[in-house]
């Protein structure tokens, strides 16, 4: 179905490598958005901490939302 590629004919493939100036910037870029989706991923966890308490109490008028 499909023919094998050799590492010769890999080695022929024209490619743009990008600068190590731009990688690092990539790098840099990334980790800012690692570092924002970490601290997401916490505030989530604690949202869902705070719904898993309330909603309950809510639903059996142990709390109204007057109280809040």
């Amino acid at each position: 179905m499909f023919s094998s590629i050799n590492k010769d004919e890999l080695n022929a493939v024209p490619f743009v490598a990008p600068s190590n100036l731009l990688i690092k910037d990539f790098e840099e870029l990334l980790h800012s958005v690692d570092q924002k989706v970490e601290v997401l991923l916490k505030e989530i966890e604690t949202l869902e901490q705070t719904r898993n308490a309330l909603l309950p109490k809510l639903l059996s008028g142990e709390i109204k939302l007057n109280d809040l």
